[in-house]
């Protein structure tokens, strides 16, 4: 047996030698062995991105809105968004990547 891929599912998360994985439908996985599919949207996947890059250590106007559940993400302190509200750019504060504190990662 062998771990279904991201973006593949089954019920016991696992392909076995003549049944594979099944693609999601609609949606996505989390992760690898996925027994499910899940539906994700700008907001997850750029929470996903702000806890990656440590944005609770960000300046606070870098960060405004981050993380809000009432404001729209195109609000969000760097994201850009296009005519229909989706998001398609994210700018964040690069000097602070570079910190030290990062450098022990």
């Amino acid at each position: 047996a062998i771990l279904c891929r991201y973006g593949l599912h089954d019920p016991t998360g696992f392909a076995f030698e003549g049944h594979g994985c099944s693609p999601c439908p609609r949606g996505t996985t989390v992760y690898l062995g996925s027994s499910s599919c899940v539906g994700m949207h700008d907001a997850d996947y750029l929470v996903m991105f702000y806890d990656l890059m440590f944005g609770d250590e960000w300046a606070l106007e870098d960060r405004l809105h981050w993380k809000s559940e009432t404001v729209n993400v195109c609000e969000w302190a760097g994201v850009t968004c296009d005519k229909d509200a989706i998001a398609v750019g994210v700018s964040f504060p690069l000097s602070q990547a570079f910190d030290p504190q990062f450098a022990k990662l």
